[in-house]
Formats: C-alpha cells, structure tokens, sequence
C-alpha cells in the first residue's frame, strides 16, 4: 500500500486502485494522534476526514488540511471565533 494526498488516500501497491476504507499509515501513526491517545479507525470522508471507533467514548475526528491551499488559514480564522456556530468546524477544534 502506498499513502499519498492531497487527498490523503491509500491505493494497493499492485494494481494502483484506492482503497476507500482504510486509514493512511501515516496518519495511525501520526506522532501527535498517538501522544494524544487517538487510535483513528475508519474514513468519514476518505482522503480528508478520519475518525476514531465509534463505541469509544469520546469519539474524535480528524480532518487533514490540504497545506498548498487556504483552507489552515481558513481554520485558523474560523477557531477563535464562537465555538456555538455549527456552520464551520466541530466543537473543540484545533490544528495540530
């Protein structure tokens, strides 16, 4: 398997096809998600939006930012303001 993005998919070494329910290697093994305790499980959204198991408790989700456009910048912006707004990003939302 091979992990490449944006978007951040995994894609069978031998015949190149994605592998829409699996989790890129570097994010399970993302230095930050592990300190944190975080086991990501399955796609949300494959190739953008992962999340943790969905029977533990809390349940966590990661989004991964594309770096070669706006959108951290976007985020970054978005994060201090009123965290009761739903329209653009989830509650307690940060950029790791």
């Amino acid at each position: 398997m091979t992990f490449e993005g944006p978007p951040w998919l995994v894609r069978d070494s031998d015949t190149g096809r994605v592998l829409i329910l699996e989790v890129p290697e570097g994010l399970k093994n993302h230095p930050v998600l592990q300190q944190r305790g975080i086991v990501i499980t399955e796609p949300a959204k494959p190739g953008a939006v992962y999340t943790s198991d969905n029977l533990t408790q809390p349940q966590y989700a990661v989004k991964i930012l594309d770096l070669n456009t706006e959108e951290r910048a976007i985020y970054e912006r978005l994060l201090p303001l009123d965290p009761a707004s739903p329209n653009h990003t989830l509650p307690g939302c940060e950029i790791a």
